[in-house]
């Protein structure tokens, strides 16, 4: 009983004691964190006013590998949360640079810190740039963000978002705004239209060819219909039959997109008949289209998605050969009695080659 009375409090004092010691490492560990957390923020706080003050575009580049290093010498879980901080901030720095895809997926080179920090982010922890396009496409930050925030996404190919980007591609193309003012970030961004491939955008494009938007504007989004047309030749030369009034502003560049068409299949030469013989195809289109059939060119680019490369030179000799036989088809056909002297130039061009 007496070494009882003598055990309890020793072994209170022991609990006391034991509880003591657990609470140590904790709290030094908490304030370890904090020295981490604050030498972590003062450092980048210093990285984004040297990146203000660079005046040429090599100490800026100097300047973002520097913290791109920085970043990847942190503690993981520190670094992800500093930059969930930083994007719900609104804190940002201009780069005297443009928005530009590199080769091979990667980025040339980057607007803003927030752009190149997304960019960066896809490569250090693809689930947390999910997360962060995600939100980014919530709100209207810039459309260069828009821009690397889809490219995040499509990358990353997870079907689950594929509603998403079709929904925000659709938003940003015909954000008013951003039409106005169109950054290089906005026009790239048109490369989403052919990496999804949605039927229900090619008109969205096709309205933006009115006269009424910025040369940019339209070129990217005449760059993106001819770009459409090898891709999906159906869905393009489909709507452009259904709505004769569209790019009824730009005639030689609609009657480029038919000239780019596939003859060798019938449902191609279908199509291509079909507006040759419409009442709505102009004169001046017939004519620019039979200079340029069949059109060789090729848009070779580096893209935010998709990938594009110059076909090999015996594709174009296989191809001028098909339409070769299809302008003979057509020279004896009735319905292309009036056209036969633009069939003649073209086969006397074709078998001169």
């Amino acid at each position: 009983m007496r070494f009882a009375k003598i055990i309890a409090p020793l072994c209170g004092l022991a609990i006391i004691g034991f509880v003591i010691w657990l609470m140590r490492p904790i709290e030094e560990t908490d304030e370890r964190d904090l020295r981490d957390s604050a030498r972590f923020h003062a450092e980048f706080q210093v990285g984004i006013i040297e990146l203000k003050n660079a005046e040429k575009e090599g100490e800026q580049r100097l300047i973002l590998d520097r913290l791109a290093t920085f970043l990847r010498l942190q503690d993981k879980t520190l670094v992800l949360k500093w930059i969930e901080e930083f994007f719900r901030s609104g804190l940002d720095a201009k780069l005297k640079m443009r928005f530009e895809p590199g080769s091979g997926g990667t980025m040339k080179s980057w607007s803003s810190l927030r752009v190149f920090l997304l960019d960066w982010l896809l490569s250090y922890d693809p689930e947390m740039a999910a997360e962060i396009s995600r939100e980014m496409l919530e709100g209207f930050g810039s459309a260069d963000e828009w821009a690397i925030s889809l490219r995040n996404l499509g990358v990353l190919g997870d079907p689950a978002d594929l509603r998403l980007m079709e929904q925000k591609t659709g938003e940003l193309i015909g954000n008013e705004e951003w039409l106005r003012n169109p950054t290089a970030g906005f026009l790239e961004a048109f490369d989403l239209v052919v990496f999804l491939g949605k039927e229900d955008l090619i008109p969205e494009v096709a309205d933006l060819l009115n006269g009424s938007q910025s040369g940019a504007v339209e070129f990217a989004s005449n760059l993106t219909l001819n770009r459409m047309v090898e891709a999906y030749p159906a869905e393009t030369l489909d709507h452009l039959l259904s709505d004769p009034a569209s790019m009824s502003a730009y005639p030689e560049a609609k009657a480029e997109i038919f000239a780019r068409a596939e003859v060798r299949t019938g449902e191609g030469a279908e199509r291509v008949r079909a507006y040759l013989l419409s009442e709505n195809t102009s004169a001046q289109e017939l004519e620019h289209f039979f200079q340029t059939f069949p059109h060789r060119g090729r848009f070779i680019s580096n893209n935010l998605l998709t990938k594009s490369a110059s076909p090999p030179g015996y594709e174009f000799t296989i191809r001028e050969a098909a339409v070769l036989a299809r302008i003979k088809q057509w020279q004896v056909d009735p319905e292309f009695r009036q056209l036969r002297p633009y069939l003649f130039e073209v086969e006397q061009r074709l078998s001169s080659q």
